[in-house]
């Protein structure tokens, strides 16, 4: 169990020249984007496809769906015995029809590996790489790779429990090596130190560990097993803790978060307040993912008592239709809502020309051309009056102040092409 993500929301819009712009969906700054570059707020359910590797023919994405969540966490496991899996690890045919389901019900499939939860082995840790890197289950992820993010171990390695931040970045970075050298380039998700609770350590190392990866395509989960705040969630620690990893910069999710948490005997011990840690989430536009939807140990903790959206718990319930956080707000990829294609890509569906991205990131406006021309860029308020004129290298992303509040119109010419972009 557990996981966290954190990314700040932003006005982007792209424009490619025609179809996907990346093969793999990406990471810029703190931001996630599809492989159009439509920009994506990681919200949805941790579940256990295949109930666990017992029943191959279990499948309940289509309920999953009808929540709102816009991705699925799923846990997986090397081989039947490995975490006391079931036999249907042991064929990654299973894994293929799984992400497939996913995809295909418009979630974007985070594959995780649940063998060494808790475990503090770097060496176990790398062990696992064999396991993603044979030539089979390269395959299975570059047949995915337009979607798929890898959420590479669940909560292994120690850091504040007996362990090492530095044992902890050089491990990630060994696995990052490994990963890029045979060619997979999917979004690497890296869970915290301490059973996934150690949020605070991706301040210190994470921008170390994004930049050891040539792709930069590296996103920072945590769990929110927090059971010091169990009543008080919205305490100022709770969010300094959450306003820390925003300051990073660097693209977060809350891999895991629940409203029960294990003693390490009675896995329902532990009552936490996560309304308030929700409110928070949506209110710094933080990333999450609740656990589960179905088959737990902890019975209090499932979404869905069966499986079925018909059966949604209290719990359940308020995950998906508080008007405030529930996934019932959440936006999808529009890659995968418009049957894995980018039509919808560029200003009210036209044509997309340029390659060039632009977003709002706090008080300013980033500007990225990833075109080999120079482009120029004029900007202009809702009434016409031009702010600023400036001409954007080739391959270089520019940041500038911007001392308006309102809407803005940003239109970019390169030789005979013209865009046009409206940015909040």
């Amino acid at each position: 169990m557990r996981k966290l993500i954190f990314t700040v929301s932003m006005s982007i819009y792209i424009l490619s020249l025609s179809g996907q712009v990346s093969s793999t969906m990406y990471t810029s700054g703190d931001q996630l984007f599809d492989v159009c570059g439509n920009p994506v707020v990681l919200r949805g359910v941790n579940h256990s496809a295949l109930n666990w590797g017992w029943d191959n023919n279990y499948d309940v994405f289509d309920e999953i769906q009808q929540t709102g969540a816009n991705c699925v966490r799923i846990p997986w496991y090397t081989n039947p015995t490995a975490g006391g899996g079931g036999p249907a690890y042991g064929n990654i045919a299973m894994l293929d029809s799984v992400l497939t389901r996913c995809a295909r019900h418009q979630m974007i499939p985070i594959m995780d590996l649940h063998d060494e939860t808790c475990n503090n082995s770097p060496a176990a840790v790398l062990a696992l790489t064999s396991f993603y890197t044979s030539p089979a289950m390269v395959a299975l992820i570059n047949e995915h790779k337009a979607y798929l993010i890898i959420n590479f171990v669940n909560e292994a390695l120690y850091v504040n429990w007996g362990g090492s931040a530095t044992t902890f970045r050089d491990t990630y970075y060994t696995v990052i090596d490994s990963m890029r050298a045979h060619n997979i380039h999917v979004p690497i998700m890296i869970d915290a130190s301490d059973c996934g609770t150690h949020l605070d350590l991706f301040s210190t190392i994470g921008n170390q560990i994004k930049m050891h990866d040539p792709d930069t395509n590296i996103i920072f989960s945590g769990h929110a097993y927090w059971y010091a705040y169990a009543n008080n969630m919205d305490s100022v620690e709770v969010r300094n803790h959450l306003q820390t990893a925003v300051n990073t910069g660097l693209p977060f999710v809350l891999g895991e978060l629940a409203n029960r948490q294990s003693d390490g005997v009675d896995e329902c011990f532990y009552t936490l307040n996560y309304k308030p840690l929700l409110n928070i989430c949506q209110e710094m536009n933080i990333a999450w993912l609740a656990w589960s939807w179905d088959n737990d140990v902890c019975g209090v903790r499932e979404m869905s008592s069966t499986g079925n959206f018909a059966n949604l718990t209290t719990y359940g319930n308020d995950i998906v239709n508080n008007p405030n956080y529930g996934l019932i707000h959440s936006i999808r990829s529009p890659y995968l809502v418009d049957n894995f294609t980018c039509t919808g890509v560029g200003i009210n569906n036209e044509p997309a020309q340029l390659q060039v991205r632009a977003f709002r990131l706090y008080e300013n406006l980033v500007i990225t051309n990833t075109t080999d021309k120079e482009i120029n860029m004029e900007i202009f308020d809702l009434v016409g009056r031009k702010w600023m004129q400036k001409n954007i290298q080739a391959q270089t992303q520019e940041t500038f102040s911007d001392p308006f509040t309102g809407v803005k119109i940003i239109r970019f010419t390169q030789e005979n092409l013209t865009s046009t972009v409206k940015i909040y």
